[in-house]
């Protein structure tokens, strides 16, 4: 993603990372009530993972390419470098499936894995886990340059990834060198003189510690090694210690797997009936987003269940609220049987009709939430595409014509609020309203025609540390104000983490309650406040009343032996 507010996000980290010193929006917890529209409780396991990572973290590359940080530019050789580490070090660890966690909830030994989600309290959990992030970033070094002396590196292919990750262990060198770190006197082209064990031990170590540029993305990445339960634990203890604030989180699955010609180990279907499972144990009611893909729909096999079925199922049977669509892999909301309208080679196969039937397996899928008054959640930035040329289908206009045969659908448009396509224009910002994808949620909202379609704030750059300089902070102010114009008395934003998206950003622990203090210095009152961070939702999920929602779910509390919880 090349938009100018991802890079100034990376760029303000930069800045961060040598001088730590960002001012806190929120200097205390408010006791304001929170529904997490929009997060993901997800491990590796439940994704393409090498595809899934190239495209989510490389997406930062263009945001630091030509910034200098102790003294090298961060290239895109050191990218890939340290995302090809990360990746050898989240397939190393040996994550545990949907179903080999559904195997420890129903009692069954959790043996293979290096923690257990019930063996360990939290705290030492947490122990466990920081010693074996050391202890496997040195492990993926040391068998990195075992294979560089050996010379047993099977292709130029393979010889270019290694020289990568030898830009990125020489960046790592220069930060330990910069910030004083016990250093071993080594570049990527001594270690081979080195006492290999103790100089990757001691690269691992700073890593670990937090103190490199790239440290978050390898705590992340060790995070989505873990077992869903203690992901879902680590967010309510981020974000829900006293069970107060937290009314409703609502984290949806992903499915990558066609568009970006890979299988995560986790079956989609073991992953509805986890979550169903997990939603059932919180200190707060989590109620699921389920994944659909209208490729998979397309592609499926006469013996395998059939997508839109996982669907009905997830919603009716395992607590799930609604359903979760990524057009960015490669399709459009509707018209993707139109002229010219370009697909991935392994997707389309050269077969005639192939977006007619795309149009078809998603035009299914709007009647079936339409009828039934289930919500859609619509990714809709230009982020985190399986192709340059399929980050626009994910444009707010798109779905115009879908509101237009189903006006009573329930539409999440999610990630509202970054206002690039203004920001990188030249000239003043702030008159480049009309530009945005931003506006184009503000013409479907407008009027009251489409009575259900919102918009959510979630991984909302700006209050996370190093979210740009202040004059784009500024402009963006002032682009919302345009946008409330459309909706004065803010019925129609969503409030959402991305959580654990946003894991890898710095800041993330006061994300609540610094975009209440972002949205307060715009200059929104209680009422609107209100429904910004819990009531809209209530109303997007049909959570407010005698709904179809709320009977659906009361039947999955009933069959479970417990109370519903009430929202409103």
């Amino acid at each position: 993603m090349r938009e100018i507010y991802r890079r100034d996000v990376l760029k303000g980290s930069l800045a961060a990372a040598l001088a730590p010193s960002f001012p806190k929006l929120a200097a205390a917890k408010s006791k304001r009530r929170f529904i997490d529209v929009h997060c993901h409780f997800f491990n590796a396991a439940d994704l393409p993972i090498r595809g899934f990572l190239q495209r989510v973290v490389l997406a930062d590359y263009a945001a630091t390419d030509s910034t200098q940080h102790a003294g090298a530019s961060l290239s895109l050789t050191i990218w890939k470098g340290m995302v090809a580490k990360l990746t050898e070090l989240i397939l190393r660890r040996q994550t545990p499936t949907a179903q080999q966690e559904l195997a420890c909830l129903r009692g069954a030994s959790c043996q293979g894995f290096e923690v257990s989600a019930k063996s360990l309290s939290s705290s030492k959990r947490a122990k466990v886990n920081a010693g074996d992030l050391r202890g496997g970033i040195s492990d993926v070094l040391q068998e990195h340059y075992r294979a560089r002396q050996e010379k047993s590196l099977p292709s130029p292919e393979a010889a270019k990834n290694a020289a990568d990750v030898d830009d990125f262990v020489d960046f790592v060198l220069r930060e330990m060198k910069a910030k004083g770190a016990a250093a071993p006197g080594a570049s990527s082209k001594s270690m081979k003189s080195l006492n290999l064990r103790s100089t990757a031990d001691s690269i691992a170590e700073f890593i670990a510690s937090g103190r490199s540029f790239f440290s978050r993305y390898f705590a992340w990445a060790a995070t989505l090694t873990d077992y869903r339960e203690n992901i879902v634990k680590t967010y309510y203890s981020l974000y829900a210690k006293d069970n107060s604030r937290l009314i409703l989180a609502t984290p949806a699955l992903v499915d990558y797997n066609y568009w970006l010609e890979d299988q995560s180990p986790s079956a989609l279907r073991d992953q509805v009936e986890l979550m169903g499972q997990l939603s059932l144990k919180q200190p707060s009611p989590m109620h699921g987003f389920v994944a659909f893909d209208p490729l998979r729909a397309v592609r499926h096999k006469p013996e395998e269940e059939a997508p839109l079925d996982i669907v009905k199922d997830a919603v009716a049977k395992h607590g799930f609220l609604g359903v979760k669509l990524y057009s960015p892999m490669g399709f459009k909301p509707t018209d993707n049987a139109e002229h010219g309208l370009v697909f991935p080679a392994h997707a389309a196969l050269s077969e005639p009709g192939f977006g007619a039937k795309l149009d078809h397996a998603l035009d299914e899928l709007y009647s079936w939430c339409h009828d039934n008054e289930v919500p859609i959640l619509a990714h809709s930035t230009q982020s985190q595409s399986a192709g340059p040329e399929f980050a626009a289908r994910a444009e707010p206009k798109f779905w115009g014509k879908v509101l237009s045969a189903y006006p009573k659908l329930r539409l999440n448009l999610a990630h509202f609020g970054n206002f690039s396509q203004a920001l990188a224009t030249k000239g003043d910002a702030t008159k480049q309203f009309d530009k945005t994808w931003e506006h184009e949620v503000a013409v479907l909202i407008k009027g009251g025609k489409f009575p259900n379609v919102y918009a959510d704030v979630s991984y909302f750059y700006w209050v996370l540390e190093g979210s740009g300089n202040k004059q784009d902070i500024k402009a963006v102010k002032k682009l919302f104000a345009k946008y409330f114009e459309a909706d004065p008395k803010v019925e129609r934003l969503l409030f959402g983490t991305d959580w654990n998206m946003t894991g890898k950003a710095a800041g993330v622990a006061d994300y609540f309650d610094n975009v209440e203090a972002f949205f307060r210095d715009i200059g929104l009152k209680e009422k609107q406040l209100d429904n910004l961070f819990h009531k809209n939702a209530l109303r997007f999920l049909g959570l407010d009343g005698d709904t179809a929602a709320g009977g659906r779910l009361r039947n999955f509390y009933q069959a479970a032996g417990k109370s519903y919880p009430h929202f409103v």
